[in-house]
């Protein structure tokens, strides 16, 4: 074998392209989804969520988070095929993860503003789910003041009484 090739299973690249119609080039990306949702199976079954941060790469070298991210795209897209958008249905994959960030975001202002009466959040401060609000409120503040949160995203934060500058307020 020389360097310009690559084996793939026991075919090799140079064997496969002139090929793509039989069907060969498909089982090979049968072969890669399997893989993948393998290694997606996995990683649910030691963390318990399929939350795979972006930069996450297995043992054996897939770069599972890169690899949802793509089939999150796919799916936005129309391009991912039924039964597999079922497949990661059923391990929980959420198709819009920065929406519930969004959603677990109010969930934990509203926890705080019940607790202590209001949303002057220490930028350290972890709630005893352990969602990290005082950092979330740096963030949204940040891409508020870029222009950049929507305007009912705002309205909602200022409805809970969300401090815009911090060091004013004090």
């Amino acid at each position: 074998m020389t360097c310009g090739s690559l084996l793939l299973g026991s075919l090799d690249v140079a064997e496969v392209l002139p090929h793509r119609s039989n069907g060969v080039v498909r089982a090979l990306g049968k072969q890669r989804w399997e893989a993948n949702l393998a290694a997606l199976r996995a990683y649910r079954a030691k963390h318990g969520h399929v939350d795979v941060p972006t930069v996450y790469r297995t043992a054996d070298g897939i770069a599972l988070g890169s690899v949802l991210a793509d089939w999150r795209h796919k799916h936005r897209r129309g391009q991912l095929a039924a039964d597999r958008v079922a497949a990661l249905e059923g391990l929980g994959v959420d198709w819009s993860p920065n929406e519930r960030v969004w959603v677990d975001f109010l969930a934990a202002c509203d926890r705080y503003v019940r607790e202590y009466g209001h949303l002057r959040v220490r930028v350290d401060y972890v709630d005893d789910e352990e969602f990290k609000l005082g950092a979330k409120m740096t963030h949204y503040r940040k891409v508020a003041r870029k222009g950049e949160l929507p305007p009912q995203r705002r309205a909602a934060l200022d409805a809970r009484g969300m401090i815009w500058e911090p060091r004013a307020a004090y």
